[in-house]
């Protein structure tokens, strides 16, 4: 039997751009070609009325995964997801 972490809704937080070195963390260990800290800054910055960037950040007892996507009229495209390695296989994403 595998034991899952079950997240509530007050474990999902949503992004701003102070949590742009949390994000580049677990990008980091999720991806080869991981985002830099400063993409994520420019990314969070740049917010068009017509397609804002939105995201939320999954915390456990340490920050877990993030999904950011941008919604645009007619749908939402998602621009990367990631959970840390340390949290997978847990229910988070």
């Amino acid at each position: 039997i595998t034991s899952q972490i079950m997240l509530r809704n007050d474990q999902l937080i949503p992004v701003d751009s102070g949590h742009t070195p949390v994000l580049a963390f677990i990008h980091q260990s999720c991806f080869d070609k991981p985002w830099q800290e400063s993409f994520f800054e420019t990314l969070l910055a740049e917010q068009h009325p017509t397609c804002p960037v939105m995201g939320w950040l999954a915390v456990t007892s340490e920050p877990a995964g993030f999904i950011l996507a941008r919604n645009q009229i007619t749908q939402t495209e998602i621009l990367t997801f990631a959970v840390h390695p340390w949290c997978r296989r847990q229910g988070i994403g």
